[in-house]
């Protein structure tokens, strides 16, 4: 399992280190990054930053999935490693360069090979046959994600300042270790079909196929709703704390840490205690229902200090939200489909990540103080699907 948590450690830590970093340096008049642009353009140029990565992971996550199932998990993850090295070292010239533009085109790169979300959760389930240790598995991974970022927010804070191309050397460089740890030390978890080849139509048609399970896809509007709501609640905490309450971008760095330190306690903790005391249906609705009652204070801003206090509290209880949201989702999916199955749920997770800033953006430039209650809608919509979802599902229910 250690290969596999190192895998989405890495992969978080590669698009957490553009929320953390992409702020304060095209936020930055004398950065060298547009200029002569307006503070409005520049919040715009920052949300088609942090979109074109998820957008990406919308396009091929669900074909990698694929892949993976019918070449095996391990094949499936030297494939997106290896794209991954280069998209991060060119991230790192882009920035050398002081090229918005080509800065751009490298986190589209780097997006399109950022499907092991899929990979590993495909891999967690071959590992997992019940829902019980299936919950413990997503949860250890939701705590390597929760690393993840806070040692992108760390580093990108400490480097955004002195050296940002530093921050994405070392990511490539990271990512060569986590090559060479599935290379060496990972066990393949699904055995692959024999004489299979690669065909786009087949694999465009076999995902559409997965999605046309009736009972997981209002689970997986709910999560996508889910994804808007809290992560753009996230993405934009940086340009909230600069731009309303003027404090450092090494202030807002300790914020999103914050989050990232929350998150891995509930993966990690919380979840396998509550995960006896109640059954995946329930426990997947009281989490969203704490995560909107404090996404709700969160709105009120008293100052940036109270907000970064909030966020640990509300991404420990988003952590055991998501946990639980993939695994209802995993938990109605035949095994030699979960590969595609989870590849939807990481297209659903990334369109909420494009959708999300590019609406935070609009409502940034002209009411940022708007912007966490629209959020925590969302969220109250994604309860509402998980409702509907739980309705088509016979084997999950609200009794244990």
């Amino acid at each position: 399992m250690l290969p596999i948590l190192f895998v989405m450690f890495i992969d978080n830590f590669g698009i957490s280190l553009g929320i953390g970093m992409f702020g304060p340096l095209v936020l930055d008049a004398g950065s060298g990054f547009l200029d002569s642009a307006s503070p409005g353009l520049r919040a715009v140029a920052i949300g088609f930053l942090l979109a074109a990565y998820p957008l990406m992971q919308f396009i091929f996550a669900p074909l990698i999935g694929d892949i993976a199932d019918k070449f095996g998990r391990r094949k499936a993850f030297i494939l997106t490693l290896s794209g991954l090295i280069v998209g991060f070292a060119l991230s790192a010239i882009a920035i050398m360069m002081k090229s918005y533009t080509f800065l751009l085109i490298t986190r589209v790169i780097s997006g399109a090979f950022s499907a092991n979300l899929a990979i590993c959760l495909a891999a967690l389930s071959d590992m997992s046959p019940d829902e019980t240790s299936r919950s413990r598995a997503f949860g250890y991974n939701s705590t390597a994600l929760g690393l993840g970022w806070v040692c992108a927010m760390l580093l990108g804070g400490y480097f955004v300042t002195s050296s940002p191309s530093m921050a994405f050397w070392i990511t490539s460089g990271l990512t060569v270790i986590s090559l060479i740890a599935i290379i060496v030390a990972f066990k393949e978890t699904h055995v692959p079909k024999d004489n299979v080849r690669f065909s786009l139509a087949q694999g465009i048609q076999d995902v559409g196929e997965a999605l046309k399970i009736s009972s997981i896809r209002p689970i997986y509007i709910a999560y996508f709703l889910w994804t808007v709501g809290w992560g753009n609640l996230v993405s934009w905490t940086p340009e909230l704390g600069l731009k309303i309450f003027g404090v450092s971008a090494m202030a807002t760095t300790w914020a999103l840490a914050a989050n990232g330190t929350g998150w891995s306690i509930g993966g990690v903790w919380l979840n396998p205690i509550l995960g006896r005391l109640w059954n995946n249906a329930r426990y997947t609705v009281v989490s969203i229902v704490v995560l909107i009652i404090l996404m709700s204070i969160m709105s009120i801003p008293y100052t940036f200090l109270f907000i970064g206090i909030m966020m640990f509290f509300a991404s420990l209880v988003a952590s055991l939200s998501m946990t639980n949201i993939l695994n209802m989702i995993s938990l109605q999916a035949p095994e030699d489909i979960q590969g595609r199955v989870m590849g939807l749920a990481q297209s659903g997770l990334s369109l909420g990540l494009v959708v999300g800033p590019i609406i935070g953006a609009q409502i940034f430039a002209r009411a940022p103080l708007m912007s966490n209650i629209i959020d925590t809608l969302f969220v109250v919509l994604s309860l509402i699907f998980i409702l509907l979802g739980m309705r088509r599902s016979t084997p999950l229910s609200l009794t244990k």
